[in-house]
This record gives structure tokens, sequence and C-alpha cells, in this order.
């Protein structure tokens, strides 16, 4: 129709010449900005992988050159590229002068790996002691092949409610002969560990598989047999009675045992 002005008409009036062009350069001009801004991106992120791939790899940290390190310098403050050890022992034993003599053996053990060593009889500790501590290790004389009643008694008043399941747990027993119950009162502190879902850990040889136990009443180890060791065919020198003490060679299982269950503590610690 003559004179009708059409959509066309007008979307062309709207538009002059000169604004199409200015919009025609911008679209041109962020184009290439994006461009560049793309090839400068993948340039800087091929350079980083590149030096990624030559950089030296970090050396690995040394779990037990770190524990040597905090137990011949326990006051030394250790970098940040080092396992700080904050591991936390408790020993809880029930029996006479004999067993307290070996638990402290089996502390000095622990104490060897980490300085937050406990050393309670059961009358003195109490829950809140099992939940400070990361490591328990329990020690019981034996008493006609079972655990000393006191012992058994503290643990039994544990409430259930607790969750122990991350901490580690280790048996020592002092008996009067060979094989007069001391691996059965070991096992059944492990038995009764792992009802509250300790992970339980024996000694640092097969010989000491279940624990550490002492025997102070039978052959060599009995009083006055220091003078047999020197006979032909005798057992080795370290298994003897020596100035009325515990021979050196139920001492050495009662240190590995603490030294080894303090350890796979402080491991799991830092996992």
């Amino acid at each position: 129709m003559y004179g009708a002005v059409t959509m066309d008409g007008l979307i062309g009036a709207s538009k002059p010449p000169r604004i199409s062009r200015a919009l025609g350069a911008l679209a041109l001009v962020m184009s290439i900005t994006t461009m560049l801004c793309t090839v400068y991106l993948v340039t800087a992120t091929q350079t980083i992988l590149q030096e990624l791939r030559h950089a030296p790899a970090p050396a690995p940290v040394s779990f037990a050159t770190t524990l040597s390190e905090i137990a011949q310098n326990p006051d030394k403050t250790l970098s940040s590229h080092t396992l700080v050890n904050e591991t936390r022992v408790l020993v809880v034993h029930a029996g006479d002068a004999w067993l307290e003599r070996f638990g402290q053996e089996v502390a000095r053990g622990a104490n060897s790996v980490t300085s937050a060593v406990k050393v309670l009889h059961p009358d003195a500790a109490t829950i809140d002691d099992v939940l400070w501590a990361d490591a328990l290790l329990l020690g019981s004389n034996v008493y006609n092949a079972n655990v000393d009643p006191v012992l058994m008694a503290w643990m039994n008043q544990w409430p259930m409610a607790h969750d122990l399941s991350s901490k580690v747990g280790g048996a020592f027993a002092m008996a009067g002969g060979l094989s007069s119950g001391e691996e059965i009162v070991m096992l059944n502190l492990l038995h009764s560990l792992m009802i509250f879902k300790f992970i339980v850990v024996g000694g640092d040889a097969w010989t000491s598989a279940f624990g550490a136990s002492a025997v102070i009443g039978e052959g060599p180890f009995h009083e006055g047999t220091e003078a047999t060791s020197r006979l032909p065919g005798a057992w080795p020198a370290e298994c003897y009675r020596r100035h009325d003490e515990i021979p050196a060679y139920f001492l050495r299982k009662a240190f590995g045992l603490g030294q080894r269950v303090a350890s796979v503590a402080a491991k799991l610690r830092h996992l």
C-alpha cells in the first residue's frame, strides 16, 4: 500500500549506518580480545605445567627418623615438615611390687617415643584417663591363670557409650612359673580391650606376640641362680636373676612392648 510504513522500514530507520558500523567494530575488538586472552591462558598453563614437571619432589619424612629425633631432642620445636608427636600413653597395672617394676619398664619403652606417659593403679585411674590416652597398656599378676580382680573390676566400670575404636591397646603380665597362665592373662586383657573396639598390638618380636610377660619363680629366673649362668650349657646370662631384679631378658620384652604400642598409636594419630 502506498504511503504505508513497514516494520522493516522502522528497523532500518532505528539503526543509522554510523551506529551499525560502530557496533560491528566493537564486536570485532571483543572477538580479538577474547582470542588473545585464550592464547595467553593456554601459554601460561603450559609454562606452569612444564615447571611442575621439572620441580624436584619433596623428600619423604621418615617416621622412624622423626621418632628418633623426638626421643633425642624432646624439648626441640620441630619444623612443619616433621611429624610432631603428641601421642598420649596410659599404663594401668594392679599387682605386687614385681609387676610395678615390670610396668615401669613398659612405660620406659613408651617414653622412648613420647613424653606424654602416665602410670596409674586402677584405684587412681578413671574413664577420663582412658579417654585422654591414645594408647592403653594393661598389666596384671597371674592369679590362678586369671587377671587381677582389681584390674578387671576397674575395666568393668567403663561405659559402653564411649567410642574407643581409634585407641591402641597392649598387655603385660608377671607370673611365678613358665606356662602358669601368663599368656592366658594377656589374652584375656586383649579380649576385654577388643570388646571396647581397641586396636590390640603385641610386642616387638614373635616371642612376645601377645604382649610382654616375665617369670620370676622358676628355673634360671629364680632368685639366687646367678652363679649357674657361668656353668657349661647354661641359659644366656640375661635370663638369670641378679641383685634381686627382674632378668634383663624379660625387661627387654617390656621395653619393646611399650615402644611398639606407642609407635603404632603415634602413626594412627597422624594419619
